[in-house]
């Protein structure tokens, strides 16, 4: 590793910084989709979602600083997704991780994928 490495990354930044109209990505919260995958969601599956998703309100309000946020209402209303809002892209691969491994550990098939919000 030369020492023009820092140099090199810093003017990368901001020429993707200029590119985005000055919103820098690498910076920008990500929201992390949820989604159960099944052939039939009938009640009883439904109810296992949510208590998945109480799981993941948790996990995220302990896990600190940019792990995201998840909204109790929309978890609480879900029939087969919900979403983490504003997840620090440093947190995503980690947490995608782990929701997908925690609910192969309760039984339900998972799929997280992220997604950056429009620009504004």
């Amino acid at each position: 590793m030369s020492a023009l490495d820092p140099l090199r990354t810093l003017t990368s930044r901001r020429m993707l910084l200029a590119q985005n109209n000055g919103c820098d990505d690498l910076e920008m919260p990500q929201t992390v989709q949820i989604r159960l995958v099944a052939h039939l969601v009938d009640g009883a599956l439904i109810h296992r979602l949510r208590n998945y998703g109480e799981d993941v309100y948790r996990y995220t309000r302990d896990g600190g600083k940019g792990m995201g946020e998840v909204d109790l209402e929309e978890v609480d209303s879900a029939k087969d997704q919900f979403s983490v809002r504003r997840v620090a892209n440093r947190k995503v691969r980690g947490l995608c991780r782990w929701l997908e491994e925690e609910g192969a550990r309760q039984n339900l098939r998972i799929v997280a994928a992220a997604s950056r919000p429009p620009h504004s």
